[in-house]
């Protein structure tokens, strides 16, 4: 799919992932209010929500997605407010999340935080489509990036969102919010262990 000349996303079938929204979904459907995951901090005015929020979700291959930054809506209220690096958003293509100096950096997936003007809610996931990162696309992976379309929040916010904190996420890698997801019962399966380094 073209967007604009200059710009290319590739949508992705939904059912090609290791793990599709349908598993997350069926999941969720067995969770109550009086469920852990209901309880966790943060999620439980948003809640009645998450289902919504992932069925919503339009999965594209963030590999190929050329799009810039500020036009996908991958950013947040913490970068609009860095007006000058906010400004270079512009320049900065989705697919940039996945790589440094030419490897994987070990992102699997980033959402679209804010909604494309005249267009609610946000909607857009971008995943590491390359076969050796399709297993760490998770249940929770997929509710984390739900959230993010859901909240509009970053990572470190979204994390003091699940834990009740304040403290962010330092130099801990964000699969820390998956690992979190599934401790408190909202998605089921493993964190990417060797990058969280936790068990």
């Amino acid at each position: 799919m073209s967007v604009g000349d200059t710009h290319t996303i590739q949508a992705l079938n939904s059912a090609s992932l290791p793990v599709t929204e349908a598993d997350l979904l069926a999941h969720l459907q067995t969770l109550t209010q009086t469920s852990t995951c209901a309880k966790t901090p943060g999620l439980g005015p948003i809640f009645g929500q998450l289902q919504a929020a992932v069925t919503r979700q339009v999965p594209y291959d963030g590999l190929v997605s050329d799009l810039n930054k500020r036009d996908a809506g991958v950013w947040t209220a913490e970068d609009e407010a860095n007006t000058e690096q906010f400004a270079k958003l512009y320049q900065v293509p989705v697919c940039s999340e996945f790589w440094r100096q030419g490897d994987w950096n070990g992102t699997v997936a980033v959402s679209q935080a804010q909604p494309v003007p005249g267009a609610t809610p946000a909607t857009n996931v971008y995943f590491a489509t390359q076969k050796s990162v399709r297993p760490d696309i998770t249940q929770a992976v997929i509710l984390h990036e739900a959230l993010h379309n859901l909240t509009g929040l970053s990572d470190a916010r979204l994390y003091n969102l699940l834990t009740g904190t304040a403290k962010g996420l330092g130099l801990r890698h964000s699969c820390v919010i998956s690992k979190v997801l599934i401790d408190n019962g909202c998605a089921v399966g493993a964190p990417q262990d060797d990058l969280c380094g936790e068990k």
